[in-house]
């Protein structure tokens, strides 16, 4: 692989870590995983590279990184279960499901640098500030099913600053605290089969069971 200074490379191991000097000893400057992007600093020692990646400049061996781009999927621990977190080899960042906790914020906060990232309107930032980027967008939210522990993880995540969001796809059914007026319906329909929170469940005129959303 010819490397230049102004290729784009990606980290093509599950974990990396970025050294001070070019050694296995070499103090530990940041910790890289699978797909995260960096630029080549034009300096080689024997099988280490200098490199700048997440915001430092480090030495990683010539066999850690590639210059394609595949498909990127991280599963992400957000309390009760999994979300996940993909990026598409055209560079389209996807997000399934966020958990109940701050567990995906924190994830991709780190991912992205958002504490360092300078974005126009944000924190006295101007467009005209060197450095100045709009908000990192994130193509695709999913939200699996409304149960909390998938979607309210989101409500951080939408109202960042330094993110923004292109389509969000859910079935249209959400959460809502259980009424006084559905209780009492509950108690007096013979025909109601079950009910949750996503709405009542009744057998409909043909007799099939119907779920009718509360939205």
């Amino acid at each position: 692989m010819a490397l230049s200074k102004r290729g784009n490379y990606f980290i093509s191991k599950t974990s990396v870590v970025l050294r001070k000097t070019a050694s296995p000893k070499g103090t530990a400057l940041n910790h890289l995983i699978f797909g995260d992007w960096l630029r080549w600093r034009g300096e080689t020692k024997g099988a280490w590279q200098k490199v700048r990646c997440r915001g430092d400049e480090g030495w990683i061996k010539t066999s850690e990184f590639n210059n394609q781009r595949i498909l990127e999927i991280n599963f992400v621990d957000i309390g009760q279960g999994d979300g996940a977190h993909i990026v598409t080899p055209e560079d389209k960042v996807i997000v399934i499901d966020a958990g109940k906790t701050e567990n995906m914020f924190r994830f991709l906060s780190w991912r992205y640098n958002l504490h360092n990232r300078k974005v126009a309107g944000v924190d006295g930032v101007k467009a005209s500030d060197s450095g100045a980027r709009k908000p990192f967008n994130i193509e695709q939210a999913v939200i699996s099913h409304p149960d909390l522990d998938h979607y309210y993880g989101f409500k951080n995540l939408f109202a960042h600053p330094k993110l923004s969001f292109g389509t969000v796809f859910h079935n249209g059914i959400v959460e809502r605290p259980i009424s006084k007026e559905d209780k009492d319906l509950v108690k007096s329909k013979k025909n109601i089969k079950y009910f949750s929170d996503l709405g009542l469940a009744v057998k409909g005129d043909n007799g099939k069971r119907q779920t009718t959303p509360r939205i």
